[in-house]
């Protein structure tokens, strides 16, 4: 079952009618609005000055706040000052449509419930270049960050690159010869960064993983 789209367009009218700066962080395989499986969520990206108009949005528009599942309650940390996520719910008959608020984009370390945020280069990169997507009337982040941010995941979180990722993935490497790009992947995969976009580049998906987690020419 998939969510009905009107309560994902709703929602995101509601925060565009705010003063809530916000950004979609990621919309794989364009599963939104129409292709939203019941039960899954949303991730969003929450400017910590509108933190408060958030959740005072948020009630208004019958989301309730919930244990946050990879948060301090199930055992997870979060490193750096990062603050713990929020995770909402909002049930419609037999559809719950959840959504996960962040103050910064991050991802899990590689140390195990351990969550950290992405360099601020990358962060303070999401809010000057988000984009509005006329398409579906919400925000996005720019196309180099995305991509960016698909790598990181999937080494990351996911630790595979799964089809749907490699697919984006795909269609936005060139970005990859941008300087600007090379910069902000250096500062998560310091002097792994070259090989990393030689692999991105060839292709080899299933070797990354392995490739970066043994790299030792630091």
């Amino acid at each position: 079952m998939y969510i009905d789209e009107k309560l994902i367009k709703e929602f995101f009218s509601a925060l565009n009618s705010s003063d809530v700066e916000y950004v979609l962080i990621k919309n794989i395989a364009n599963e939104l609005p129409f292709k939203l499986k019941n039960g899954k969520d949303i991730d969003i990206l929450v400017n910590k000055n509108s933190f408060d108009c958030f959740e005072s949005l948020m009630h208004s528009i019958g989301f309730q706040k919930i244990t946050t599942p990879k948060g301090k309650t199930n055992g997870y940390s979060f490193g750096y000052g990062l603050k713990e996520y929020t995770f909402w719910e909002k049930r419609h008959e037999e559809q719950v449509l959840y959504i996960d608020a962040f103050e910064k984009l991050s991802c899990l370390s590689l140390t195990p419930k351990m969550w950290i945020p992405l360099d601020e280069v990358i962060n303070q990169s999401v809010w000057q270049n988000k984009i509005f997507d006329d398409k579906n009337d919400w925000f996005i982040m720019a196309d180099d960050d995305i991509l960016i941010y698909m790598i990181v995941r999937s080494i990351f979180d996911k630790r595979e690159f799964k089809d749907e990722y490699v697919h984006d993935i795909e269609t936005k490497k060139f970005y990859l010869d941008d300087e600007n790009v090379k910069l902000k992947l250096k500062k998560v995969f310091f002097k792994y960064t070259d090989r990393l976009i030689y692999m991105v580049k060839q292709c080899r998906y299933d070797e990354i993983i392995k490739d970066y987690i043994t790299f030792c020419d630091y």
